[in-house]
């Protein structure tokens, strides 16, 4: 209720998280999953989430060393080399354009980046072997930049023609990062709300947004999805939807 709730003491609990996920910062720019030495590295969209949610922190207030935040910028810029080459090429590609997709959000904008992710698979006219969620995150990068207009087609086509569509609704058809779902945190629902916030980003008046949004929403049993990667991720789109349409 609003007289329980603690602006003070959420606040202070937020700071002491941040603190212990800064604590687990390693010297270039990654993340422990449990603690700052494990035994084998964590998988590198755990780096990409944290870098993430350290960006938001200090986007709203909190307290981030520059040091920190320096260091995990330097490491979207410097990760694929270390991505496992047991990855499949879906899932490398999908974590390079999650990385370009952050560092957009911080208005780090690197077009070329996307561009050489894209025109392989427009010269070898492979549209569908873009994964869905390497598409979204790479189409807000390229919206702007008159002179990638085929390849914002390429990527647009890429996303929507995997949307299926009602009068009422809009859910998207499943996908699979094949061996890496797993290294991936794949889930529909994760990939549904990676969709919407991409289209808030690019086109922000498609008629699909408001049918995502809705069918997102349905999607939760007892007020949830059904992971801490999508309660996340679907958080943060529907987040973006409401300050976009609703606020």
């Amino acid at each position: 209720t609003k007289e329980s709730f603690d602006a003070k003491a959420v606040h202070q609990l937020i700071e002491k998280d941040l603190g212990t996920l800064l604590g687990r910062q390693k010297y270039d720019g990654s993340f422990g999953l449990w603690k700052l030495q494990e035994a084998s590295p964590a998988p590198p969209l755990v780096s990409l989430q944290v870098i993430r949610a350290v960006m938001l922190a200090k986007e709203r207030g909190y307290t981030v060393p520059a040091d920190k935040l320096k260091l995990a910028q330097k490491y979207l810029k410097t990760f694929q080399p270390q991505i496992p080459r047991d990855y499949t090429k879906g899932a490398r590609i999908a974590l390079v354009a999650y990385a370009l997709y952050l560092r957009y959000l911080h208005n780090d904008i690197d077009s070329k980046g996307a561009l050489d992710l894209v025109r392989p698979y427009i010269s070898a006219h492979k549209a569908d072997a873009l994964e869905l969620e390497a598409a979204a995150w790479l189409l807000p990068l390229l919206k702007n930049d008159r002179a990638s207009v085929k390849e914002y087609a390429f990527l647009r086509a890429s996303l929507v023609d995997k949307v299926t569509e009602t009068a009422s609704s809009a859910s998207i058809a499943p996908f699979s990062y094949g061996d890496s779902d797993w290294l991936m945190y794949h889930s529909p629902d994760r990939t549904e709300a990676v969709v919407l916030e991409s289209l808030i980003e690019s086109e922000p008046d498609n008629d699909l947004i408001p049918k995502l949004a809705k069918d997102l929403l349905t999607r939760r049993t007892n007020g949830r999805w059904e992971s801490t990667q999508e309660n996340v991720i679907a958080l943060l789109a529907l987040s973006k939807y409401f300050h976009t349409y609703e606020k």
